[in-house]
């Protein structure tokens, strides 16, 4: 998704169009997906903070 916006943004752009063109992403989410990741408790919740480390999201 992050790319796909990016070619619309680089096309309006080629495009001399005064078009800002944005993508709204989910942060990560607790699935069991995360089953997979190494560690329970304070291990899994390092994992957790480490991950949404760069995100704008933070977990509750």
């Amino acid at each position: 998704m992050r790319n796909h916006t990016r070619s619309v943004s680089l096309y309006c752009a080629d495009q001399g169009w005064a078009i800002r063109c944005n993508a709204i992403a989910p942060g990560a989410i607790l699935t069991p997906m995360w089953d997979a990741v190494p560690g329970h408790g304070d291990l899994l919740a390092g994992s957790l903070a480490e991950s949404l480390a760069g995100s704008a999201v933070r977990p509750r």
